[in-house]
């Protein structure tokens, strides 16, 4: 074959993979809005600047989750190793529960070596979902709670569908089957990252101390909350708390939450990058002094 024919049909093949990343792909996320006090600016579409893998791309849906458009799942993860005090905060959780929209699913599971055990499925009865919570079980050495998050991100553990589906972790964020100290590489925290941003699922945590010694070692404490900022940061969820000590209430954290859950958008754009496993990077401007736009560093994109 002529060298020039060759190098036309490597030309022509080269033009229809680039106009496979360039045409038929949706990128999508749930924003959140953070606004600084006194600031009721609306956050219009025009003033939201989407970027993917470092270049500007359309939106094609800004939409606020209020409404008929207001549907959430909301997966409360405990970790079952948590030391005994987390009982002393149950109350506040199941106030939190029991306080959410109509328009909330709730369920409740406990990490248990990996995997996720639902004591309550996804239920719109919230007094039932704050039934389901109880006092760990304070097993020491219970596993790596990433293990968990990849398990629900891939197994969502509802059929059903909402407008968004997000995760409360509430553990000390220890990795007992990798690295104790922090290691921003390390394959199961990144891949538990991976897993929830292919599903479009913002993380929020709560850092509460395990059963046992380990969770003495100021190297794994730190270790663990570094973990759990690195997921939440990566998700576009928020690391709610992650103080030195346990918290004394739960309450400022999981209002913040609550307001976190009732300022969110639906972002949906145009994507013309070549995905790499299925997610492209994600960066979010504002041309609105005062907002702040939460995301996640990767999303996933759909033909």
């Amino acid at each position: 074959m002529p060298q020039r024919m060759i190098l036309t049909r490597l030309l022509f093949c080269c033009a229809v993979a680039m106009t496979a990343y360039s045409s038929a792909q949706t990128g999508s996320a749930i924003v959140t809005v953070e606004r600084k006090t006194g600031n009721d600016d609306a956050v219009q579409r025009d003033n939201v600047l989407v970027f993917e893998a470092g270049k500007r791309a359309p939106i094609s849906v800004w939409e606020p989750f209020i409404g008929n458009h207001a549907g959430l799942q909301l997966l409360i993860l405990l970790d079952d190793s948590s030391a005994s005090g987390l009982a002393n905060e149950l109350a506040d959780l199941r106030s939190f529960v029991q306080a959410l929209p109509e328009t909330t699913e709730v369920g409740v599971g406990y990490m248990q070596n990996g995997r996720a055990a639902m004591a309550q499925n996804f239920t719109p009865d919230h007094a039932l979902a704050a039934r389901a919570i109880r006092i760990p079980q304070s097993t020491r050495g219970g596993g790596s709670p990433f293990f968990t998050l990849s398990q629900v991100s891939r197994q969502w553990p509802s059929q059903g569908r909402t407008g968004r589906r997000e995760i409360l972790m509430i553990t000390d964020g220890v990795d007992r089957y990798g690295d104790l100290a922090f290691n921003p590489d390390n394959p199961y925290v990144t891949g538990a990252i991976r897993d929830a941003q292919r599903s479009a699922i913002p993380v929020y945590t709560i850092y509460f101390r395990g059963a046992g010694r380990l969770d003495a070692d100021p190297t794994v404490i730190s270790g663990g909350q570094n973990y759990l900022t690195q997921i939440a940061q990566e998700t576009g969820g928020k690391t709610l708390y992650s103080g030195t000590g346990n918290p004394v209430s739960l309450t400022p954290m999981l209002n913040e939450l609550s307001k976190i859950l009732n300022n969110q958008y639906e972002l949906m754009f145009k994507s013309h990058a070549k995905p790499e496993k299925g997610l492209v990077q994600l960066k979010l401007k504002m041309e609105t002094h005062g907002i702040k736009l939460i995301a996640p560093s990767m999303v996933p994109v759909s033909e």
